[in-house]
């Protein structure tokens, strides 16, 4: 006689209870709350602000290298010019309008956060030290010239903000590694390729890119490049030359295979694709022998190619919420394998994976799997695994034993998601 898996599990877990929809009639009620804990948050922002000054003022000037007045809704900058030796200096989340050449201390600067204040005016003086600057959610469709005085920059960012193309003097930082130009408006022309050719990491996150420029490749030294969230179904020709590209992501974009440009890139490590419009993997991805994470989820993609076998350092495989019905034997053989994302699919069966010993995570969620392999609740590595929603039958025999098995991996720390 054959038991369903839920009566098992339901010895040794409890189920969640649904969330419950809130009354109409407690709207207003619930509204009135919102406001109090406005009023409440803002007290404690007030307190926390006349904290902050009555610490400042005690502040060693010799002994202090780091400054946070980050979110204290201050209106005007206080005197920073007796902190000779300050480092980094947030001033984020506030109320300040001007910066003024004076209102920096003369300190070795090396990081400075001026994001979500609502500046008019930004005029920076020479600083060399300072390599990260961070300017995001000021409004503004340009970035402050004046930044051209920031000669040993690396790191800049200039999130969500209403730039519509990279500044032609970013050329002239000689140091810059990243860029990071998230949540703006830019469509990448050519010219804007040919600013960026020394950048590193760079990232486009929710612009309006519908194509890339056809001299793309000429970002030789890119080693991580972020596209999520744009409108690009194909890649130009020149994309085969990024030689360095450790990284590449397209998250929520329109691509409906993967290009033929991504198989030449032989240092690529991590490949993101999900919420695309994919419908296989590609035989030609056993050209990418270094690849070690695999984002394939969100996709319609039915089935899992053998050429993947070949990709021997994988680490990672993201392929939840797709149409895969089978899961091929060797996918159990990578020797390095930590986490298997197969859940919401059609999956039937599951083979036995007691090869992979390096798995941690194990997601098989909303499959129709009738049964499970027991070696694999026994992987030495296992962290977490989620079996839930399945129509798991195991024989009444077996009930004790798996029982007792799971109680023994959830004394060794091991998490069982029902």
């Amino acid at each position: 006689m054959k038991t369903t898996l839920l009566t098992v599990i339901l010895t040794i877990t409890s189920n969640f209870l649904g969330a419950q929809k809130i009354p109409s009639e407690f709207q207003a009620k619930s509204d009135s709350l919102n406001r109090v804990k406005e009023i409440e948050w803002e007290a404690q922002k007030k307190l926390k602000r006349e904290k902050f000054y009555i610490e400042l003022n005690q502040m060693d000037p010799d002994s202090t290298f780091s400054i946070d007045m980050r979110n204290l809704g201050a209106d005007s900058l206080p005197d920073f010019s007796r902190f000779v030796k300050l480092n980094e200096l947030n001033l984020s989340g506030n109320n300040f309008s001007i910066l003024s050449k004076k209102s920096l201390p003369d300190a070795p600067l090396r990081w400075l956060d001026l994001s979500e204040n609502p500046w008019n005016k930004i005029k920076f003086k020479r600083i060399d030290s300072l390599s990260t600057l961070k300017l995001n959610k000021i409004g503004y469709s340009k970035i402050p010239r004046s930044i051209k005085k920031l000669k040993g920059l690396k790191i800049l960012q200039f999130e969500h903000n209403q730039l519509t193309h990279v500044p032609q003097y970013i050329k002239k930082f000689d140091h810059l590694e990243e860029i990071t130009f998230n949540f703006n408006e830019i469509t990448l022309s050519e010219r804007d390729v040919r600013i960026l050719q020394n950048v590193q990491l760079i990232q486009f996150i929710h612009n309006k890119l519908y194509e890339l420029p056809q001299n793309f490749g000429d970002l030789k030294n890119a080693k991580k490049i972020n596209l999520a969230q744009n409108h690009l179904s194909q890649l130009p020709a020149s994309f085969s030359e990024l030689e360095m590209l450790e990284s590449i992501i397209f998250y929520k974009n329109d691509f409906e295979k993967i290009p033929s440009e991504i198989f030449n890139l032989k240092n690529l490590e991590e490949l993101d694709f999900y919420y695309n419009d994919l419908r296989e993997i590609p035989d030609s991805l056993n050209q990418l022998e270094n690849i070690k994470v695999l984002f394939l989820a969100y996709n319609s993609i039915s089935e899992i190619p053998i050429t993947l076998k070949e990709l021997m350092k994988l680490k990672k495989i993201y392929l939840h919420h797709n149409q895969i019905i089978a899961v091929p034997k060797w996918l159990g053989d990578f020797p390095y394998l930590e986490v298997l994302d197969l859940g919401f699919n059609n999956i039937v069966a599951i083979p036995d994976l007691s090869n992979a010993i390096e798995l941690i995570e194990v997601d098989v969620q909303q499959n129709l799997l009738s049964d499970l392999p027991w070696s694999l609740l026994e992987l030495p590595n296992l962290k977490i695994i989620y079996i839930r929603d399945n129509p798991f039958l195991i024989e009444e025999s077996d009930a004790v034993r798996l029982k007792d098995l799971i109680e023994y991996r959830q004394k060794e720390g091991v998490k069982f998601i029902f």
